[in-house]
């Protein structure tokens, strides 16, 4: 342990109490890193925690530590930039954007490092998908056309062949395949 046990069993009662947590304090991202992965080791029931850094050298810093000292996978989050609202881009980052939310919703437990930009403009979606979020349940009936007026808004493109990828889909006859975006099967 880096610190006394009765400092290490302070934070974890704090973490588990409240989730929402903000550590600071320790001097480096090396001390970060190893204090944390010592507090996610000793927690009986684990949740994904988001750790949001200040730099990209930091992230890359927090993600090796974390993956040689934490027993949690670690997940580094990167949106692809546009300088020019090049359209794809924005697809394939609205597809991070709704896998990462799928990620923090799911019960696998894990750490997702952001940078704080990242963070912002993800944070900013999140509103945006949950109005936009459509549920689709076995037995549901809706017309063709509905539905790929949903894939479309929901920025899916059609699959140039029946090998899809997130965020496709392809039609054959009145079998529609469509991969969600926040799947990773």
């Amino acid at each position: 342990n880096l610190f006394d046990e009765e400092i290490n069993k302070d934070a974890i009662l704090l973490y588990q109490k409240n989730r929402k947590v903000s550590f600071s304090g320790l001097n480096n991202i090396t001390a970060k890193t190893f204090f944390l992965s010592d507090l996610f080791r000793s927690l009986e029931k684990k949740t994904t925690t988001i750790w949001i850094v200040n730099e990209e050298q930091e992230k890359l810093a927090v993600e090796k530590n974390l993956k040689f000292w934490s027993d949690l996978p670690v997940e580094s989050f990167n949106l692809k930039q546009s300088h020019s609202g090049d359209k794809e881009v924005n697809r394939q980052n609205n597809i991070r954007i709704t896998r990462v939310i799928g990620d923090i919703e799911s019960s696998k437990p894990k750490v997702i490092i952001f940078s704080y930009s990242d963070f912002l403009i993800t944070s900013q979606d999140l509103k945006q998908l949950e109005q936009e979020k459509v549920n689709l349940n076995l037995g549901t009936e809706v017309s063709l056309v509905e539905f790929f007026k949903m894939l479309i808004g929901a920025n899916y493109r059609v699959s140039n062949d029946n090998y899809i990828n997130p965020g496709e889909y392809s039609c054959q006859g009145n079998l529609v395949k469509f991969w969600p975006a926040n799947s990773e099967d």
